[in-house]
């Protein structure tokens, strides 16, 4: 079969291949960079019109369709696994604080913060760095913080309560809610209701919050299905997306062989599996999980065994593998909240089953689990100031 040559002759073919050769050459010399030699040497490749060896496992180039490389020797070029969307996460590191010296406290995350006594103030004050609000949208357009729709005792409107208190103390601080702190403060907000129309209205009062609300304030909403979220125009609701705004998506629930539900990663944020979609995964920072699915007692309701610890560690470090973090709902803290703070280990005699409450959270800090969801904000803080001594 007669070779196709892409040049218009033997001889300038040959020129084409010196002048891109001594490009290479020169580039390599210099020091500019290897993105820049490979991206030549991926052009004499495509002139040659030869087997070009594929990018290396983990290059940001791996994200799109694969980039050609000039191959030395023979063989058969082996493709390289679709890289992660998000860079992994770092396991958190518990830092001994006993005498409060941080204003803040990694991974104390206020459980409905709105019923505190003093909402996201008292949270701040521990020194929590993530809250969670439920909200509702009034007929007015209004989004209001209560649990259900009928309580509304306390008249709390989240531009006001949230984003025009957290927007003034960054502005207080240079920017910043925790000075010196290298993460953004988070609100994990949940909608009760209201479909495409309250996340969009939700975008407009966070964009035009005055003073705006700083990048180191990080919004963290359910993702929805589309139309609400279009990821290819990447608008929620019809409105364009601002960068401090991710979503957070529940595990899979299954069932093993007894009937007890465990969790897995969904394929789509799965780095490691073939249905990984880059483009839902880049968007996701949080995995959700309610306690009673990822981390089932095995018949004993007072402690977390070995065996459970083990595998719900491995859960977490595959969702820390492929970008995301871990926030588990439900887990033991006590029956209920009695004012801001105020930890009420002992209701009805039962001791609040504080055995498997300290187990699961010794277990936050040993699996690395990202948030420590609690309702008693001065009990979290002083135990993860504490690294659980």
């Amino acid at each position: 079969m007669a070779r196709v040559d892409r040049g218009e002759g033997t001889i300038a073919y040959l020129g084409v291949l010196l002048l891109v050769a001594g490009v290479v050459g020169a580039v390599a010399v210099s020091g500019v960079g290897g993105k820049v030699t490979e991206a030549c040497a991926d052009a004499i490749c495509r002139v040659v019109g030869g087997e070009c060896a594929a990018p290396a496992a983990g290059t940001a180039e791996g994200a799109g369709r694969p980039v050609s490389r000039l191959r030395t020797g023979g063989g058969a070029a082996t493709p390289s696994p679709r890289p992660s969307a998000r860079p992994p996460v770092r396991e958190p590191v518990c830092k001994p604080d006993p005498e409060g010296r941080i204003p803040w406290v990694d991974r104390l995350h206020a459980h409905n913060d709105y019923e505190n006594r003093n909402p996201l103030a008292d949270a701040l004050d521990n020194g929590a760095t993530s809250v969670e609000v439920d909200v509702f949208q009034e007929r007015d357009g209004t989004l209001s913080i209560r649990h259900d729709r009928n309580n509304d005792a306390r008249h709390l409107i989240l531009r006001e309560q949230y984003l025009s208190y957290l927007a003034l103390r960054a502005q207080q601080n240079g920017g910043e809610i925790y000075p010196g702190r290298s993460e953004p403060f988070e609100v994990f907000i949940e909608f009760k209701e209201g479909g495409a129309d309250a996340y969009a209205q939700l975008i407009r009062e966070m964009t035009t919050t005055r003073p705006p609300l700083p990048p180191d304030v990080r919004l963290v909403l359910p993702m929805p299905e589309k139309p609400i979220f279009d990821p290819v125009a990447n608008t929620l609701g019809g409105e364009p997306i601002p960068a401090n705004v991710t979503f957070s998506k529940g595990f899979e629930i299954r069932r093993d062989a007894n009937d007890r539900p465990y969790c897995v990663l969904p394929e789509q944020l799965d780095a490691t599996r073939p249905g990984y979609d880059p483009r839902i995964a880049s968007r996701v920072t949080v995995l959700n999980g309610k306690f009673g699915d990822c981390l089932r007692n095995d018949g004993d309701e007072f402690r977390i065994n070995p065996a459970e610890r083990d595998r719900f560690g491995a859960l977490v470090r595959r969702a820390h593998g492929s970008g995301h973090r871990v926030r588990i709902w439900g887990g033991p803290d006590g029956r209920q909240r009695r004012d801001f703070g105020t930890f009420w280990p002992c209701v009805r005699g039962d001791k609040c089953k504080g055995e498997l409450r300290d187990g699961w959270w010794r277990t936050v800090l040993d699996t690395g689990v990202d948030y420590l969801v609690t309702d008693h904000l001065t009990r979290g803080s002083q135990w993860l100031r504490n690294c659980g001594s």
